[in-house]
């Protein structure tokens, strides 16, 4: 789950350097903050926008509060300086996935970006990035002077702790887990404390996130512990009922936990003396620890080793099972996919997936899955018409499998889910392929978390840099195009519409009700907005390989399962009998 990341160059955005630095006073002291003054050649005038970076919401997650719920921030002395940003959380370095490079512990804040002129009671999105709970942060990744300066709304992104330091479980009450997910609950805490003196609304708060800063967004929908936190939920590609993004083994966790131990030289007999000693290991020797947790644990196939769990506290229940009982927090529900997020997991095939590949790979993406659940993936996926040729290339039947499996279906049922509680939902499919590509291999497709750049604005820029955050390493420089920037001006203002009204055709309570422009989507209707140049309405998204997913396939699973269990009941009887 990449988190693509951007930083800004410096002649785009104007920071003003005087005396008269913004300034409000929080619950916990005096922040400074910067004016920054955005410009560019396909929109009207200059935009000014007051940001405060690198706020701490909570105190330093070491000591005693590793692998502890977040403490919130005491107060401090004197001016706070919120020019800058300050460190992403620990996580390791990944080949060809760009993250900030500048890493501490003590990593807890947010940023604020306060469109100008101030406004009372502004509309406030809250953004959690994505990474896979491994990655990511909410500094450099996420610059959103764009998004707040062109749609007058105030836009809150923050860190949250990632990996072992985040979500580490002995399985007990010594150590939970979840503690990512707690940081975040301290941020939207925070935010209803304070975003009033900034003239936000605290009433009006949309959450939104991509990948599994979308799996956070879900989270926060269902949790008891997230209830009048927020208003508002934007999903993107990402469900807390992927199976990678829940472990309620604690058998299983507990087991990790002491692998981890043994990788940090904290080979103990009980949790407690296992996490006294996890406690005192530098914080960069849990870096690495999700690419190699396999060899100390013996346990096989660990996808995602440090996962959200069960803990009994801010997850109570099974995913799956709340979203089927319609648990939900919040209003409003946008939730949505791009058109190949198989892609993601694929790239390193370059262009080609020839049949021997196919038949070796995709097994492994649904595992425990009987002979027959697999013939019928591969009669619904493959293209039949090509398959017997001899250069036939399987690349987009497996991409899309994975994508479907991942993604567009579980999205199908959180978004029915969320229409029978009778809130209004609005459901979208990004099919607009970049003109330009910031990846380093191009598929001429919409890929997973492509959708990002467009919602922050990044076409708009003179001059967009991709870098590894930090350290200013450029990797490919980005010139804008027209047909970006209309995408990405007409996702923006759906996004903020939202964020405004709940509806993504008005940006007012008093606008006209144009639901015609991007229409509900109800049970039977499946209406959805196509995101592309022409955003064309249509209906029934992958309805046919979702009712296999979401229907069929657990069907088919368990009566062939069953039929098997009865031959080898069968057979063990004969061969046991006198």
């Amino acid at each position: 789950m990449s988190p693509l990341s951007y930083t800004l160059a410096v002649f785009v955005f104007t920071t003003v350097c005087n005396a008269d630095r913004p300034t409000v006073e929080i619950s916990t002291g005096t922040l400074i903050g910067t004016v920054e003054e955005f410009s560019s050649e396909f929109v009207d005038g200059t935009r000014t926008v007051h940001v405060y970076r690198g706020i701490p919401y909570a105190e330093p997650p070491v000591g005693d509060l590793r692998f502890a719920p977040p403490k919130p921030k005491t107060p401090w002395q004197g001016e706070y300086d919120a020019s800058d940003f300050r460190t992403a959380c620990i996580q390791p370095d990944i080949p060809m996935v760009p993250i900030d490079k500048i890493q501490n512990e003590d990593c807890l804040h947010l940023n604020v970006y306060v469109p100008q002129p101030q406004s009372d009671n502004a509309p406030v999105m809250f953004w959690i990035h994505g990474g896979g709970f491994v990655i990511g942060s909410g500094t450099r990744m996420y610059e959103s002077t764009i998004l707040s300066s062109l749609n007058d709304v105030i836009v809150v992104t923050i860190n949250y702790r990632l990996g072992a330091l985040g979500f580490l479980s002995t399985g007990d009450d010594v150590a939970s887990g979840n503690y990512g997910l707690l940081d975040q609950v301290e941020a939207l805490r925070w935010v209803q404390q304070n975003i009033a003196v900034f003239g936000g609304d605290p009433n009006t708060v949309t959450i939104f996130g991509e990948s599994a800063g979308s799996v956070s967004v879900h989270y926060h929908v269902l949790s008891p512990l997230s209830k009048g936190l927020f208003k508002r939920a934007i999903m993107q590609s990402g469900t807390a009922t992927m199976n990678w993004f829940f472990q309620s083994d604690t058998s299983k966790t507990n087991k990790i936990a002491h692998g981890q131990g043994k990788l940090v030289g904290c080979e103990k007999d009980n949790s407690k003396e296992l996490i006294e000693c996890l406690r005192t290991v530098p914080a960069e020797k849990f870096r690495d620890s999700t690419g190699i947790i396999e060899n100390p644990t013996t346990i096989a196939d660990i996808m995602v080793p440090f996962p959200p769990n069960m803990d009994g506290k801010f997850v109570n229940d099974d995913p799956i099972d709340a979203t089927r009982e319609k648990a939900s927090n919040g209003e409003e529900l946008m939730i949505g996919t791009v058109a190949d997020e198989g892609m993601e997991f694929l790239f390193l095939l370059e262009y080609s997936v020839n049949e021997t590949m196919y038949q070796t790979m995709y097994p492994t993406f649904v595992p425990d899955k009987n002979q027959a659940v697999l013939d019928v993936i591969k009669l619904i996926y493959v293209d039949w018409d090509h398959a017997d040729e001899q250069d036939a290339n399987y690349l987009s039947a497996l991409s899309q499998m994975v994508g479907d499996m991942m993604f567009v279906c579980l999205a199908d049922v959180v978004a029915r889910a969320h229409h029978e509680t009778g809130h209004s939902t609005y459901m979208y499919h990004m099919t607009h392929v970049p003109v330009q590509s910031i990846r380093p291999i191009k598929f001429d497709t919409v890929q997973h978390a492509d959708d990002v750049g467009y919602v922050f604005g990044y076409p708009l820029l003179t001059e967009n840099q991709l870098v590894l955050g930090g350290d200013g390493t450029t990797l490919i420089k980005w010139i804008p195009n027209e047909v970006d920037v209309n995408v990405s001006l007409q996702i923006m203002k759906y996004w903020t519409n939202f964020a405004k009204t709940g509806n993504p055709n008005r940006s007012s309570a008093s606008d006209e009700d144009n639901n015609d422009d991007w229409p509900l989507f109800t049970v039977p209707g499946l209406a959805y907005k196509q995101l592309s140049l022409s955003m064309e309405n249509s209906n029934a998204l992958k309805a046919r390989e979702c009712a296999f997913w979401n229907q069929f396939e657990p069907k088919l699973q368990q009566s062939v399962d069953t039929c098997d269990n009865s031959e080898e009941y069968k057979f063990s009887k004969e061969v046991n009998a006198p």
